[in-house]
């Protein structure tokens, strides 16, 4: 689904995310997702609530900018259908959809939904990423300049989203043509077991 009011996402940043649809096959042993779980595991958190027959149909998740939203599907049963992170009104970076016994059958995209990048001096550069984090862990990640420079990264509770962990890190550039960081690590799956690698890429390229 889409956010209903008009959204214009303004990048600060040129980035290339590797984008797939994965079919998953698991047995996973976590019981179904409901929309109290949601509220539980961000009590301080405000959600705009959608309805369906008095019911929680939808949470949408603004965070600090209300430009971009994660967004949370129920079936009538109250267990999640599905969870979006989108960058605007249309446009989903990450997607992870559920049957109606709770477990996880596809996955679209990164679960690395966000990057947010600001320079600091004309040659230095500020990274913040920001990771979903339902019923997943995240285990040696790091990040890779193209200067060489290898920065282990460490992940922190975000309070702008729910389920959300997030890492920043900064550093020189090197360089004022063109730049990049290959971000490494690897995804577990708490309740299926499965684990895959995590590949990314920021891409800045025309520095001033």
């Amino acid at each position: 689904m889409s956010i209903k009011h008009a959204i214009i996402l303004i990048f600060i940043l040129i980035f290339h995310s590797s984008c797939t649809q994965v079919s998953i096959n698991g047995n996973g042993v976590c019981p179904p997702i409901t929309s109290k779980d949601i509220y539980g595991s961000a009590p301080l958190h405000s959600f705009q609530v959608l309805l369906r027959n008095g019911q929680t149909a939808t949470l949408i998740d603004k965070g600090f900018d209300s430009l971009r939203a994660g967004i949370y599907d129920f079936y009538e049963n109250d267990n999640l259908k599905s969870y979006s992170f989108f960058v605007d009104s249309n446009t989903y970076t990450y997607k992870e959809d559920y049957d109606s016994s709770g477990k996880v059958y596809k996955l679209e995209g990164s679960p690395l939904v966000y990057k947010k990048v600001k320079f600091v001096t004309d040659d230095s550069v500020f990274i913040k990423l920001y990771l979903f984090s339902l019923q997943k862990e995240y285990n040696n990640l790091s990040a890779n300049t193209s200067t060489g420079k290898v920065i282990s990264l460490d992940l922190q509770q975000d309070s702008s989203f729910s389920n959300m962990k997030y890492s920043e890190f900064g550093f020189n550039l090197g360089t004022k043509n063109s730049f990049q960081v290959y971000l490494n690590g690897e995804l577990k799956s708490i309740c299926s077991g499965w684990t895959e690698k995590l590949r990314d890429t920021i891409d800045l390229k025309n520095l001033n």
